[in-house]
């Protein structure tokens, strides 16, 4: 991801996801500074009212 949105998601959410530099080439060193992302959080976002519950997996707490 860009720095731009590593910022954003650092002030949304400080200290929760990890981050570390990525250099994009082919040739030349792409410009910018761009970055792998690993979530910290997640954040279950299913509406079971909407939802169709033969879609979940027991295995996963879901059902």
């Amino acid at each position: 991801m860009s720095e731009a949105m590593k910022t954003e998601i650092e002030a949304l959410e400080p200290g929760v996801h990890q981050f570390w530099p990525l250099a994009i080439k082919r040739k030349n060193a792409y410009p910018g500074s761009y970055f792998g992302f690993v979530c910290g959080q997640w954040i279950d976002t299913f509406y079971r009212a909407e939802g169709n519950p033969e879609s979940w997996l027991e295995d996963t707490g879901l059902a």
